[in-house]
Formats: structure tokens, C-alpha cells, sequence
């Protein structure tokens, strides 16, 4: 052949030869350079219908244009031979690279990171390789990377027999079913990926195990899977693992976890994309010091770059810190520090209202919701060591019908969601696979066995309950059935497999009948017996510590909890505030990793969440209670240190009591209904306060302060309508209490004496009166009357009823110095201050106004009736507010995050007694 010239090709010499055919090296006479000859087997060349395939195959080939592909120029006939003409690769191969011994690390993975790119960029076009193997890359002497026979492995198949027989080790693979014909295609066998071994339809993924093999060949210079023939190679793909301890030490801990993800015999579990892994290496090559030996670099001192940090230092530390976990694998959590970050999102009205987020276990990536812009949301996932989100589903608002209550696979890879009438999974970024048909899902759990357990909240109560199906698909299983009648209706949410797999925990959220309210289970699954773990709340997760944890009224809480007996012990603990949780679905906005990584969204379910807040007197605020939440009525305690406040619980209100010297909060009140309008007693010993639980019908209880014993009741109920206490009078003998005769009528202000229980009078008449507060020594009474038409304040003294006017324009909520020298109100303009004097009668001056903002628009001044206080005046002058935020506010939120949440847990219920 040398020498000969076919059609206007000059052949020069020969490059080599396999099952694919001959190649030589010829001059292209016409244009003036030269090409690679590749003569077709005659198995093809004379098959009209094998040719008619190759020649459309060969048309989508030389479409694909790549620095890293060795491209097909056309494909030519001359005397009934047909042939490829080829771009002519120079340099030595891969393979004959390796012979001369292992490559060190960092060309391996700047080889590594042009065979991705090559694949990647055929994998974008629907083209596979197929015979991807050392002796098919070409390495030029300037460090350039060609991959050969790039998708000819599928031009020159022959349909089924494509996928069938085995090969030999180091030819070409076209051979026939005996091995003794030419005509059937494989991939060469130690390269073959399992599906490949098995003569099993083949995707992307047998290029990503093929590129696995040949990253472990070249970092150890030995082949992944070795053996004296074919069939043993063969064996070995198909039943053993690779041979990581084959790797050299030296190999960093992220290469070899890329490597060990490329060759997972599951090709569910593999890795998904070779996008993945070309930036898995680029970031290496970007940063080679691993981030073991960083963060030591960083302890000692040195100045260490970290550039996939997010948004800010803090964060990017929040990145190295779970890039331990991704790279390692190992590591105790609860060794790590706790430390604390947070990542803004878009979206917040809707991030914040419960709508639940998800981890992957090992703590490196996060899927949450967040405004797309419009009327348009995005179910995204972060990775941690990397700057952007991924989207993996976008779409309306309207009704949540895009990807909600996102979980992932055990491995990370695939993430399921419910979108559009279905369950479906996908990698991320990657087209989305229907799982299962659900008309209404509320959240799954995926096992390590590949089974999905989720919630089917729709279609009516036939068809909800619990289902497990395959993660691949297929019958579904009914795992639990609701209770549904007239009397009540049982709803089963968000579950989640526990250790072993023999039993899944989840929400029973029942509307009606007499245990209305969510409470948490356990069903098994040989034979679908179930347990109530904790009634009263809800979303519960099973974390490593040996702990439930769930929500209640928007606070995380601990149980312990044995999953092999189904056992709880123990009360349950308090061990953060301000969780974001939806009532109606049962739902919290917070996840857990495996190695303690805490992801959460601060705030409430209702609208207009908002701190609390210390105010000086020109209006300067700093920080009481930074977490968002729906306050009402604060009032400090005589001596300053303690904070009574109402909270929402589901649809009920409870007292809180925060200590703000020690930084903790108890919650006072714990009965159904509305347990709110709380007032302290001149020594802080009591609370007083309003609450509906006898019959629901309102009246008045005290509790200690410190919450022991149980609260008395003051006033039989039905005495009069809906009455509040306003404040205690110094002498620790009767209260001041607002309340109505009937329903619907203005409301007057009382004296309740305490010892006989009576109740007396003390503004009535035709007009509202409410808002009374007793001066310090406790002779005059400040209150809100709308008599005038317009709501003002006004001083009355307790024993002779004398009379004055305080405000002008208008003015509500009066609050009095402790000093007893200057009395405050709001008024339209902020908030105001009028200096008094009570030393033989009473004096008032001119209404001054102290500052306007944070404290926002006084809706309480022409607002009729009583109305949450929203500040409060303490010992040493300073003010708690409770702040109005703007839309923009409002809508901002971040993600908490929190490292090392296994260790503050522990550290938590040791001190409370409930460790396990």
C-alpha cells in the first residue's frame, strides 16, 4: 500500500491496525496535508444495510467538532473499497504512555480533564464513544489530547449484535459471537462497563466507566480489571470492585473518590455526567492542596486562597468545611466546632413559609425553593464547593406544581421531587424520569436499597396514604391507609425510612374529632403495624445522635428515640426557636445531614414577621431577639432582665418568657386556644394573663413566672366578655382589666381585686376605653378612650377621678417612666413623650416627639378596641420594640447553616438529661 495512491490520497506509511480496519497515513494531494486512512472491514464495506447505517452515522460524526476529537473528514469509495478519511492524530498513545510507567498525578489529571471535555462535548450531541481505552488517545508532544474512533464503535454496529459476546483484551473489538468472525461489536473487555459485559443497552454512562478505568490505569499504572483471558476480565468487571488500594498513596483523596464514583457497577449510582467529573478536575488543578491540608494551612497562619467560596469569607469557610466530608468521607462530626453561616436566596415569602429543603447525607449539597423572577420559581441545587446553583426544575407559582419537597438518593446523585401530577427523579440539571403517577405528593424518603417511600396526598382518600415503589419504578406497595369518615380525616406526610429499612417514621396530620392536631408515627413494614411516638408535632427526622427531631409552633425539639424498638424516652427538648413551619402541611423548612450539618430558614408561617428589638431614646436599635417571628405585647419584668411575649402556635397563642441576661426562652403557657395579654406582678413572681382553655371561654389565670405548678384561674368565666389584664397595680392587690359586658360591645376598664375575687368598675360609659396602665406608685391610671371621636390618651386618678387629656392629635398605648417622671405614647407622627409630675396631684406637659422610626405606622391609633402593644418601656430607659419590615425586608431570606450540629445537640440534652 505504500506508495499507492487511492483516489487523490497519496499513502505514506502505515499507522496501525485492529478489528475497525487498517489505517494508514496518506498525503491529501488536493489540499495539501495530511489525513488518516481507515480501510472498513469487509464485514461492513460489503453489508448494504451495515454500510447504509455507517454512512448515516459517519454524517452525525463529522458534525462533531472538538480540539479533542480527532475528526472525520469524509467517508470516500475507490474500486468498491470504502474508506474514512480522518484527521491524522500525532504523538504517542495513551496506552504506550503507561507502558513506560504510572503517571504522576498532575498530568494524569490534565489528561484526564481533555478526555472529559471530549466526552462532554460528544455527550451534548447524543454521541457515545463506546470503546473509550488507552490505545484510542493520542497525546502530542505539546501535552494535547486526541480521542480516536470517538462514536464509531456505534457506526459500525450491526443492531442487536451491538451489544452481545465479549472481547479481546488488547484488539479492537469486532469480533463475532464465536470470537472467530468479524461483524460483532464490543467494547474492548477491560474497559467494558457491567451493562456493556452483560449485552445490555448502554448510555453515557459506559463512556463514564470507561473513563474511570482509564484514570485508575494511569494514576497506578495497572488496569482496574485484570485477567489471564477475556471471560476472566469480563468476571471481574461484573462481580468484583476495583482495586483502590492499588492507587498510590500519594493520590489525592478527591481523585480517588471520582474514580471509585466512575466505576459503581450500578449505573444508577454511578456518576451521572462526565460534566461532573471535567469539574471535579479543574477544581483540582485550580486548588491541588486538599482540604485537610488547607484547613491545617489555615490554622497555622497561612494565607490560603480559597476561590469557590460563596458570597463571603464566611460562607467559603462553611465550603471547606463540608469538603471534608465530600473528599474524606471520614471524620467525626461532633469533633468539628460548631460554627454558624448563612447564604441568601431569592424568594424569601415563600422559602420561609415551611416549604421543606433537603441535604444530601453526606452535607454537600442543598435543594431548596426561591423565586426565579415574575411569577416563576426554581427548585435549585448548590454543591458547597462551588459558586452557582443548579436548576433542576423551573416553573409557575401558581399552585407549587414545580419541583416541591424535594429528597435525594442515598448517594447524592439523584434528586426526586413531585412536579406536574408526578414523582419524578433526575440527576442534577439532567432531564426528569417519572417515578410514579401522584396527584398531590408530601414528601419521600429514598432507601439504600433503592426504594422510595412517599406520601399520596391527592386524588381523594381511596388513594392516599403511604406507597413504596422502586426507585426505578413500577407497582407501587400501599404502606399505610388514613383513617377517613365523617368523624375525622387522617392525612400521612412527610416520611422517612429509619435504620434498617424495617420501618418508615412519618406525620399523621388528623383535621377533626377529638386528637385534631399532627402527631408523629411509625409504621413497619411487615405488616403495617403502627406506633404514635410523640403527639404534638410534626416533620420529625431521625438524625445520628440517637434522636427524633421535630417541630412544634415553629421550635425544633429532641427526642430521644431507639429505631429498633420504636421507643421514645424522655421529654422532649427545646433546642431551637424561629423554625420556618407551615401548619396546614405539617411542614418545617430545616434538614440534617449524616455527619451534622444543620440547614434551616428562620421565621414563621404568618405574614409580617419581625425581630424584637432595644431602642435608645433617639430611636438607635440593636439586637433582643434577632430571629423573625409574630410577636405581640411585650412587657419587661420589674427588674429588666426577664421578656414576657404572646406567640402564635398553630392556630393558638402561648406566653413565652425569654431571660435575656442568660439567652434562653421557656415557653409559659401550653393549653389550647388563645393564651396571650400577659402582665407581670410588682415582684416578677407571677404572670397574669388572658386564655379561652376552660370551654373556650375567655377569661383570667396567673402562672408562676417561672412556670411551676399550674395556672390558677381569677375570674369565673362569663362575668364579663373577653376580659385582659393591663397591668398590676404596685401593691400587688388588683388588677387593671379591659373588657366588654356583652359581645360586641365598647369595652371599659375594671379593678379586679385579687383576695375576694370581686370585680369593680372603674372607667365606664359610652365610649371605648382600654390601654390602662398604672402609674409607678400606683395613684394614677393612663388609658386609650375613643370619647372624643378620635383615640387619645388620657390620666385618671384611681381614688378621686380627676381627668387630663395627654395627647393631641392622637395617641394610644400610654406607658409610664419607672421613674414615674415622663409618660410615652404612640401617635401618628412615632413615638411621643410627655414630661409628668405626680407629687401632689398632677402635672403634664407639651407632647414631644422622641423619634418615628423602626417602630413603623401606628395602626393601633385608629383602630377602635384593644390591640397588641408593640413596645415597652424598661428600668433603664431604653425601649423594646417590635419592628414593621418593608416588602423588600420581607422578602430577603437565607439559608442558616450550622456545622458541627451533632456535637451542640449532644452538648444540649447531656445538660438536660435526655443524651442517649
Amino acid at each position: 500500500m505504500i506508495g499507492t495512491s487511492i483516489s487523490h490520497y497519496k499513502v505514506t506509511s502505515k499507522l496501525g491496525e485492529g478489528g475497525m480496519g487498517e489505517v494508514w497515513r496518506a498525503e491529501d494531494t488536493r489540499l495539501g496535508r495530511d489525513v488518516a486512512l481507515k480501510m472498513l472491514p469487509p464485514a461492513v464495506a460489503h453489508d448494504p444495510e451495515r454500510l447504509a447505517r455507517f454512512e448515516r452515522e459517519a454524517r452525525v460524526l463529522a458534525a462533531l467538532s472538538h480540539p479533542n476529537i480527532a475528526g472525520i473528514y469524509g467517508l470516500e469509495e475507490q474500486d468498491g473499497q470504502r474508506f474514512l478519511v480522518m484527521e491524522v492524530a500525532e504523538g504517542e498513545t495513551l496506552a504506550e504512555r503507561i507502558e513506560r510507567g504510572r503517571i504522576p498525578q498532575e498530568e494524569a489529571v490534565r489528561i484526564a480533564l481533555q478526555i472529559a471535555e471530549a466526552l462532554e462535548a460528544a455527550h451534548v450531541k447524543g454521541i457515545i464513544h463506546r470503546d473509550l481505552k488507552p490505545a484510542n488517545v493520542k497525546l502530542s508532544t505539546e501535552g494535547r489530547v486526541k480521542v480516536l474512533d470517538f462514536g464509531l464503535a456505534k457506526a459500525l454496529a450491526g443492531g442487536a449484535e451491538a451489544e452481545a459476546s465479549s472481547a479481546a483484551l488488547e484488539m479492537s473489538p469486532t469480533l463475532t459471537q464465536a470470537m472467530t468472525a468479524q461483524g460483532v461489536l464490543m467494547g474492548t473487555a477491560g474497559y467494558m462497563s457491567p451493562e456493556q459485559a452483560r449485552a445490555r443497552p448502554v448510555d453515557r454512562r459506559a463512556d463514564i466507566w470507561a473513563f474511570g478505568c482509564v484514570v485508575f490505569e494511569m494514576l497506578s499504572g495497572q488496569r482496574a480489571f485484570k485477567g489471564d483471558t477475556a471471560a476472566d476480565v469480563i468476571g471481574a468487571i461484573v462481580h468484583k470492585e476495583p482495586e483502590l488500594d492499588d492507587l498510590p498513596a500519594s493520590v489525592s483523596p478527591r481523585l480517588r473518590r471520582l474514580v471509585e464514583r466512575c466505576l459503581r457497577k450500578d449505573g444508577e449510582r454511578r456518576l451521572q455526567s462526565i460534566g461532573d467529573a471535567r469539574i471535579a478536575l479543574q477544581e483540582w488543578l485550580e486548588n491541588p492542596i486538599d482540604p485537610v491540608e488547607r484547613s491545617t494551612a489555615v490554622r497555622s497562619g497561612a494565607a490560603v486562597g480559597w476561590p469557590v467560596a460563596i458570597a463571603a469569607a464566611a460562607f467559603g469557610a462553611l465550603a471547606t468545611w463540608l469538603a471534608l466530608s465530600l473528599f474524606e468521607g471520614e471524620g467525626e462530626a461532633s469533633s468539628e466546632p460548631v460554627r454558624r453561616f448563612e447564604q441568601p436566596i431569592s424568594g424569601g415569602a415563600l422559602a420561609a413559609s415551611g416549604i421543606p429543603i433537603a441535604l444530601t447525607r453526606d452535607g454537600t449539597r442543598i435543594a431548596y425553593l426561591e423565586s426565579a423572577g415574575d411569577d416563576t420559581l426554581r427548585l435549585a441545587v448548590r454543591r458547597f464547593d462551588q459558586r452557582e446553583a443548579t436548576t433542576v426544575v423551573e416553573g409557575s407559582r401558581e399552585a407549587l406544581d414545580v419541583g416541591v419537597f424535594p429528597f435525594f438518593s442515598p448517594d447524592g446523585e439523584w434528586i426526586a421531587y413531585f412536579t406536574q401530577g408526578g414523582l419524578v427523579k433526575s440527576t442534577q440539571g439532567g432531564a426528569a424520569i417519572r417515578i410514579a403517577d401522584v396527584e398531590r405528593g408530601a414528601g419521600g424518603s429514598w432507601s439504600e436499597s433503592d426504594r422510595i417511600v412517599y406520601s399520596h396526598d391527592g386524588d381523594g382518600p381511596a388513594a392516599e396514604g403511604l406507597y413504596v415503589i422502586s426507585a426505578a419504578g413500577g407497582e407501587r406497595e400501599r404502606l399505610t391507609t388514613p383513617h377517613a369518615d365523617d368523624s375525622y380525616h387522617e392525612h400521612h406526610r412527610w416520611p422517612q425510612w429509619l435504620p434498617g429499612q424495617r420501618a418508615v417514621l412519618f406525620t399523621n396530620m388528623i383535621h377533626g374529632g377529638a386528637e385534631s392536631g399532627p402527631r408523629i408515627e411509625a409504621v413497619e413494614l411487615d405488616g403495617g403495624e403502627r406506633t404514635v411516638i410523640q403527639t404534638g408535632g410534626s416533620y420529625a427526622r431521625w438524625v445520628d445522635t440517637g434522636h427524633l427531631v421535630f417541630v412544634n409552633g415553629g421550635t425544633l425539639y429532641a427526642l430521644a428515640f431507639d429505631p429498633a424498638t420504636l421507643e421514645a424516652s424522655g421529654a422532649p427538648l427545646p433546642i431551637l426557636e424561629g423554625i420556618a413551619f407551615e401548619a396546614n402541611l405539617a411542614s418545617a423548612t430545616f434538614a440534617v445531614s449524616d455527619d451534622g450539618l444543620l440547614a434551616y430558614v428562620e421565621g414563621e408561617e404568618q405574614a409580617g414577621s419581625f425581630p424584637i428589638l432595644w431602642a435608645d431614646r433617639e430611636g438607635r436599635t440593636s439586637p433582643l431577639l434577632e430571629r423573625l417571628g409574630l410577636y405581640g405585647g411585650p412587657v419587661l419584668s420589674p427588674s429588666g432582665d426577664r421578656l414576657a411575649v404572646a406567640r402564635p402556635r398553630d392556630d393558638n397563642w402561648d406566653v413565652w418568657i425569654y431571660d435575656l441576661e442568660r439567652g434562653v426562652s421557656s415557653q409559659l403557657t401550653h393549653g389550647p386556644g388563645y393564651d396571650a395579654d400577659a402582665i407581670w406582678s410588682p415582684d416578677g413572681s407571677r404572670i397574669a394573663f388572658t386564655s379561652d382553655r376552660e370551654d373556650s371561654t375567655p377569661t383570667l389565670f396567673v402562672q408562676r413566672s417561672d412556670g411551676a405548678g399550674e395556672a390558677e384561674r381569677l375570674l369565673e368565666p362569663g362575668v364579663v366578655y373577653f376580659p385582659s389584664p393591663l397591668s398590676w397595680s404596685p401593691d400587688g392587690n388588683r388588677l387593671l382589666v379591659i373588657a366588654a359586658k356583652e359581645s360586641g360591645q365598647r369595652t371599659d376598664l375594671f379593678f379586679l381585686d385579687l383576695e375576694s375575687g370581686a370585680l369593680e368598675p372603674f372607667v365606664e360609659g359610652p365610649a371605648t376605653e382600654t390601654e390602662g396602665v398604672f402609674s409607678p406608685d400606683g395613684r394614677f391610671v393612663a388609658y386609650r378612650s375613643h370619647e372624643s371621636g378620635t383615640p387619645q390618651v388620657y390620666v385618671r386618678a384611681v381614688e378621686d377621678l380627676g381627668r387630663w387629656q395627654i395627647s393631641n392629635e392622637a395617641g394610644a398605648q400610654p406607658r409610664w417612666s419607672r421613674d414615674g417622671t415622663e409618660l410615652f405614647f404612640r401617635g401618628p407622627a412615632g413615638l411621643m413623650r410627655v414630661e409628668v409630675s405626680t407629687d401632689g396631684g398632677f402635672r403634664a406637659g407639651r407632647p414631644e416627639l422622641l423619634f418615628q422610626g423602626p417602630l413603623g405606622p401606628m395602626t393601633g391609633v385608629t383602630v377602635p378596641g384593644y390591640s397588641f402593644p408593640d413596645y415597652d418601656v424598661g428600668p433603664d430607659g431604653r425601649f423594646v420594640i417590635l419592628p414593621r419590615r418593608s416588602e423588600e425586608e420581607e422578602d430577603a431570606v437565607a439559608i442558616q447553616y450550622v456545622t458541627g450540629w451533632f456535637r451542640e445537640l449532644r452538648r444540649l440534652t447531656a445538660q438536660a438529661g435526655t443524651g442517649r
